[in-house]
């Protein structure tokens, strides 16, 4: 936006802006490629991830996490195989018990899937 107001002059086609762009500028390093505003600005990041690890009771888990991402990761990849999945078996009323393999590996699943209600409360 162009932050101008009109002066009561003469000449009403001169604006005086309101804010000087030049006074709020990004410092940059002396080469002039702004990494060391980029720096101060990851430090700061770190900084208040840190703090709010920090105040977090025990038992929470911090939603930009690692621990989250991958969970969440995981949790794609079993909706991925549901969403494949579910369709055969009630399709083609697959039988599970000649599948003890694939057996299990859905009642893995479905304890991800009870474990992810946990976790999702206690983010």
């Amino acid at each position: 936006p162009n932050f101008t107001e009109r002066q009561p002059q003469a000449d009403s086609s001169q604006e005086r802006p309101l804010v000087d762009s030049n006074k709020y500028r990004r410092a940059s390093s002396p080469a002039g490629s702004g990494l060391s505003g980029l720096k101060a600005s990851h430090a700061l990041r770190r900084l208040a991830a840190r703090a709010r690890r920090s105040r977090a009771p025990a038992g929470f888990v911090d939603p930009n996490g690692t621990f989250k991402v991958l969970w969440d990761s995981v949790g794609v990849l079993f909706i991925v195989y549901s969403v494949l999945t579910v369709p055969l078996w009630v399709a083609f009323a697959i039988d599970h018990e000649k599948y003890s393999g694939i057996w299990v590996f859905e009642w893995v699943v479905d304890a991800f899937y009870l474990a992810d209600i946990l976790v999702t409360l206690r983010t």
